[in-house]
Formats: C-alpha cells, structure tokens, sequence
C-alpha cells in the first residue's frame, strides 16, 4: 500500500511540473545554442559564447531564454559573463570568477520565494 500510494504522489508530482520549460535553452559550444520548445523540431541559435563544453542557461516557466553563463576568455579561462536572450551583457554580469567546465559544472536554479530571483552555483578555478 505504501509503494501505491507514493507512485500517486511521485505522478500527481510530475503532472504539476512537466509543463515547466526551465531547461528548454541550451548554451554551449562556440556561439551555439538549441531551443527545445518543441522538441520535434528543437531549434538553433546564435549565442555570445566561447565555451568547448556547456554553458549554465535558464529559461523562464514557458520555454522563454532568460539569461546564460557562458566563458568568453580563451580557454581555460576562469571569467565568464552573463547574458539575456538578446546576447546583451546583464548589469554587473562580466567577469564572474566561475570555471565553466561541466565537469565542475554551472547550475542556474530559480528560487522557490520570488520568481524574478534566481541561484547561479558554480565552482570558481583556482
């Protein structure tokens, strides 16, 4: 009974989030970017990018890109940049101490409280 009833909750708490589109922008690569809307038919972008490996994007509840983390030194540097969907730097968004390795890897995490609040956790290269 017990398994039943938490498949219920894990499926009532799937159905809730599925139409969530946090992650349906991909920023990597060198200028590279893929929209996942429809994943039928995902498409392409021009990102502000300089990355060998993934860059740490968000996209609003709708699928909508927000903003992106993305290295813009030579590799491996340790500075990277944040900017909106239109390839514009955000305010106070340049050199941000962050290694943007997937191994060590880039999260952007929208807060619980406020939605126009979100948590970039990286891991700065020494």
């Amino acid at each position: 009974m017990r398994h039943f009833i938490a498949a219920i909750l894990l499926c009532l708490a799937y159905s809730a989030t599925a139409q969530l589109k946090y992650d349906a922008n991909w920023v990597f690569g060198y200028n590279a970017g893929i929209n996942f809307n429809d994943p039928q038919n995902p498409i392409t972008f021009q990102a502000d990018c300089n990355n060998d490996e993934y860059a740490g994007s968000i996209s609003d509840a709708n699928g909508k890109l927000l903003f992106y983390l993305a290295n813009r030194g030579p590799f491996p540097s340790n500075l990277a940049k944040l900017y909106n969907s239109n390839g514009q730097m955000l305010i106070n968004g340049d050199s941000l101490f962050s290694y943007t390795s997937c191994t060590n890897g880039v999260s952007i995490i929208p807060s619980l409280k406020d939605t126009s609040i979100y948590w970039i956790l990286h891991i700065g290269l020494n």
